[in-house]
């Protein structure tokens, strides 16, 4: 009977002595940096040894730990031959003679000097007790000249000091791959009979199982998992040899009474989900995800919404089996940004300017067509949220927004609007003017997914329609036709609208408007278990305050924050660096903005800071302290 489907994940393996994983993680000409809000930032290679990496050896010079530090920066960057200097003064002083030969031997080995790498790695191993990683470097070198038995004489006495060494490892089985099956088999159960040599023990596992040995390899599995007092590396890999073989009792066993998220990380974390949705155990995984979603695993932050969403599906149809809980279709009227929902009518905040005619109706834009991403269908409401926001503080037209939804989401149309379904909408409103709407046909350019897009105002008092844009569309073309959009819709009012402020968002600003929406009104009843979706609408949130100069995208932060102190607190204490990085750049300086600084250190209990605004707050006006009185948890002196 042959396996099943391989459904567990492995964990990449670590960075192999050569350096080639460096070489690949980065491209030739640029470089990967992390700025002071945590986002990833390219800059040209060039202009990052003149600006950061030469200041920094210079600044560093005398203190050889961070020189150490920045030499290995530069290294994973695929620097080598600017770093000469650096690496001869870490030869020279470094007390750590180890240290010190490895970095020159891979200076000299990444610069196509094989004869000096060679040189000061024998003399090192002339006059020290070499270790696993001078052997191992010192027979790349070797393997290099094509001088390969010699090299894999010194990946074994790499292999025999420490048997998990993983380039040596590697090297040793893929030689002995290339002579045969056998001789591969032969000496991974040599380097198995080690003491403590876990990863052959892993390797071994894997091949038994291909021979059909289960019973033998689940021994090795659990020696290695033993033998390496369980770290994340076997872990990862256990849950997964054992998840595609339907060793389930193992996992529960041998995995489940020793693992920790911290210690054991996401990946290992995922398979752990994978079990749970195999046995159906919703209740623990909602628990796992909830509490792993307080650690800095954002780059895994789809995935773990992924498990959230199955998760709690699963937990539905249990108490759908036992309730009845379809409560039918209701609507939601709208004329105020999201943000403002739940957020306790901060009249002081938002354009309280009397509505004026002619009167507008927004409606959800239909989504016509079969589509393989979920790109049209969150457009169909995304577009229409976006047109709410920017109406609220672009004019005072008698507007608002209707968006028709049950207890789990919010229905998109998947028919055009017809003329009766229009007239019926003009009877129950007699003071209707006009329908703003859209069409999103789907699938119209099968080959790269682009969509064809109207938008349009329907004039209920003469009937007729006038069509605002029609163009295809896609996620990377979208953001660009909004400016397009606004000022047509702005000639049709006669100029009644202002977009000054407008700013162009991102497309997953944009995008993820209707998933924020649902998530703040918890229409489902289940928010409280979708901490990953606030965590990403959260970081999303963060991004858009440093990205826009618009105090809307201040308060949309803020107003998540107090949401989130209230039903996920653990996300509050990860973000409070780039939180406070916000409040110390300045991006709360506007007069409205700054308002919200007590209400974002009453969230963090930051007395201190929160004291230094009490007279600010008393100098507001009345309809300001009100509010933020509705929030505060102390104030002085009130």
């Amino acid at each position: 009977m042959g396996l099943i489907k391989k459904i567990f994940t492995r964990k990449k393996s670590e960075m192999s002595t050569d350096n080639t994983d460096a070489e690949n993680s980065t491209s030739e000409k640029f470089v990967k940096l992390k700025d002071e809000f945590d986002r990833d930032v390219i800059i040209n290679k060039d202009v990052w040894i003149k600006d950061f990496l030469r200041p920094a050896i210079e600044k560093n010079w005398n203190n050889l730990e961070v020189l150490y530090s920045i030499i290995l920066d530069a290294f994973n960057n695929n620097v080598f031959a600017e770093m000469k200097d650096a690496v001869m003064r870490i030869y020279n002083l470094d007390k750590d003679r180890e240290r010190g030969t490895n970095f020159l031997g891979i200076y000299y080995a990444n610069c196509d000097m094989n004869d000096d790498a060679k040189i000061i790695y024998e003399k090192y191993m002339e006059t020290e007790e070499p270790s696993e990683i001078i052997f191992s470097n010192y027979a790349v070198i070797l393997e290099k000249e094509g001088r390969i038995s010699e090299a894999q004489k010194y990946f074994w006495k790499s292999i025999e000091i420490h048997p998990n060494m993983k380039n040596s490892l590697n090297k040793v089985l893929e030689f002995s791959k290339n002579k045969s099956n056998e001789e591969y088999y032969k000496n991974l159960y040599k380097i198995s009979t080690l003491p403590n040599s876990w990863s052959a023990k892993l390797l071994k596992a894997n091949y038994e199982i291909k021979l059909g040995n289960i019973e033998t390899a689940l021994v090795d599995i659990k020696n290695s998992l033993e033998e390496s007092d369980y770290n994340s590396e076997v872990v990862t890999a256990a849950l997964a040899i054992y998840g595609n073989n339907k060793k389930y009792d193992e996992i529960e066993n041998n995995i489940l009474p020793y693992f920790n998220p911290v210690k054991h990380g996401p990946h290992a974390t995922s398979n752990v989900l994978k079990y749970l949705k195999i046995s159906e155990k919703y209740e623990d995984a909602l628990y796992l995800i909830k509490n792993v979603s307080s650690l800095n695993w954002n780059q895994f932050t789809n995935e773990f919404i992924k498990y959230e969403d199955e998760f709690i599906q699963m937990k539905k149809n249990y108490e759908a089996a036992n309730t009845n809980t379809n409560s039918g279709s209701k609507v939601l009227s709208i004329s105020r940004p999201i943000w403002s929902n739940n957020f306790k009518n901060p009249t002081w905040a938002l354009n309280m300017a009397e509505k004026t005619k002619p009167s507008l109706l927004i409606l959800p834009f239909t989504n016509i067509g079969e589509t393989s991403t979920s790109f049209p269908k969150e457009l169909s409401i995304a577009l229409p949220l976006f047109l709410n926001d920017e109406l609220h503080y672009s004019s005072n037209l008698k507007y608002h927004l209707a968006l028709t939804y049950n207890d789990k989401e919010f229905k998109v149309p998947k028919n055009n609007y017809n003329t009766d379904y229009i007239d019926y909408i003009k009877a129950q409103n007699p003071d209707l003017d006009y329908i703003l709407s859209g069409n999103i046909l789907s699938k119209w350019d099968k080959e790269d997914n682009r969509y064809e897009l109207e938008v349009y105002i329907y004039d209920t008092n003469i009937s007729i329609k006038t069509t605002l844009l029609k163009e295809h569309v896609d996620e990377n073309s979208i953001v660009d036709l909004l400016p397009k959009l606004l000022n047509n819709l702005n000639l049709f009012f006669n100029g009644l609208i202002d977009f000054k402020t407008f700013e162009t968002p991102d497309v997953e600003n944009i995008l993820l408007k209707p998933k924020k929406l649902e998530v703040l009104m918890d229409l489902d009843g289940y928010s409280r278990d979708r901490s990953w979706a606030y965590n990403k609408i959260l970081y999303n949130a963060v991004n858009s305050v440093i990205e826009s100069e618009n105090d809307s995208a201040r308060f949309d932060l803020v107003s998540l924050l107090h949401q989130i102190m209230q039903i996920h607190p653990q996300l509050l204490s990860k973000v409070k660096p780039l939180i406070y990085n916000l409040v110390g750049n300045g991006y709360f300086i506007s007069e409205k903005s700054s308002k919200l600084l007590p209400l974002i250190f009453s969230i963090y209990s930051d007395e201190d800071n929160y004291n230094n605004f009490v007279e600010s707050i008393r100098r507001g006006n009345p309809d300001y302290i009100e509010w933020i009185n509705k929030f505060l948890y102390y104030t002085s002196n009130e």
